[in-house]
């Protein structure tokens, strides 16, 4: 399932049919709300080059589904602390592939309400007040 869209659509859905799978593969576009999506997956995979802090990780969490990433530039690796860590893999093409090999292997994974706290907002909000000022802590 590929929810979203953007300019590789066209070209995943030629190597789904170069591949012979697009009869397993749904590209579903654009959704004004993923969140029914996400609640259903098995697993929700985010192979972005870039991604701040990667904000649909923890979205998808919420829902219940797990993670998987590959180690972009930005904020991914804060998500996956601890036990998450094997769910980050490089970020290489065969990086990717072993790294969905051996996460779906694992399936079903519960997620762990200890893997969301870090990014409830009273957390966040706390650590962003009690963070000195340049101008000696004041």
């Amino acid at each position: 399932m590929i929810v979203g869209e953007g300019p590789l659509k066209s070209k995943l859905e030629e190597k789904a049919r170069s591949l012979g799978i697009a009869d397993r593969v749904y590209f579903a576009g654009k959704r004004k709300n993923p969140y029914p999506w996400m609640t259903q997956a098995d697993l929700f995979v985010l192979a972005s080059e870039y991604e701040g802090l990667g904000i649909v990780l923890t979205e998808a969490m919420a829902c219940g589904t797990p993670i998987m990433a590959v180690e972009s530039r930005g904020g991914v690796k804060d998500v996956f602390q601890g036990e998450l860590e094997t769910f980050l893999t490089p970020r290489t093409v065969n990086g990717l592939a072993e790294g969905l090999s051996s996460v779906v292997a694992q399936l079903p994974v519960t997620v762990k309400p200890e893997w969301l706290a870090p990014f409830r907002s009273d957390v966040v909000v706390s650590a962003f007040i009690e963070q000195p000022t340049e101008a000696g802590g004041q």
